[in-house]
């Protein structure tokens, strides 16, 4: 149904975003602001970019369970920072370089928010051992503008930080 290119408009939620990989029920798009985001096929419809344009938010009368790739707050970005996530190559790159990757890949994020004029980042960085949420929290000293903490236990468990910026 799917294909990498299609332009997709979201089911209850003004926007739209290219289809860049397709992972079983998940689609990696790109959004109108410039971020990726993995969202789950059936809360998008596939449609063509001008008529994309033109779909008017309607109010929609039930609730769902927002997941981690799919919040609908206006202004918050979500970034997974799990190296499956970031690259289909980690295999061969060394502790350092995975590191590397996915706190560049945090920095990059905190500069297209800023450009974008979001009000939040959360980084999912998952709970393991520790050192990526650690390294993380000290890249995000050395930013200025911004204030951090953990995310809300409710949506994402342990495994990930909220960054307010201003």
């Amino acid at each position: 149904m799917f294909k990498e290119g299609d332009t997709v408009a979201f089911i209850d939620d003004i926007g739209k975003g290219k289809v860049l990989a397709i992972k079983g029920d998940l689609l990696l798009l790109e959004l109108d602001h410039g971020f990726e985001q993995w969202i789950g096929k059936d809360l998008v419809i596939k449609t063509n970019a001008f008529l994309v344009d033109r779909i008017v938010k309607k109010d929609v009368s039930f609730k769902r369970a927002v997941s981690k790739t799919d919040r609908k707050d206006r202004g918050i970005i979500e970034k997974d920072l799990h190296i499956h996530e970031l690259t289909d190559k980690a295999h061969g790159l060394s502790n350092f370089d995975m590191l590397e990757m996915q706190l560049n890949t945090a920095r990059s994020t905190i500069e297209k928010a800023r450009r974008a004029h979001a009000k939040k980042v959360i980084f999912i960085h998952g709970v393991g051992e520790g050192k990526l949420r650690e390294e993380l929290h000290k890249l995000l000293n050395t930013l200025g503008n911004l204030n951090f903490y953990d995310a809300s236990f409710v949506n994402y468990g342990a495994g990930a930080t909220e960054v307010e910026l201003w």
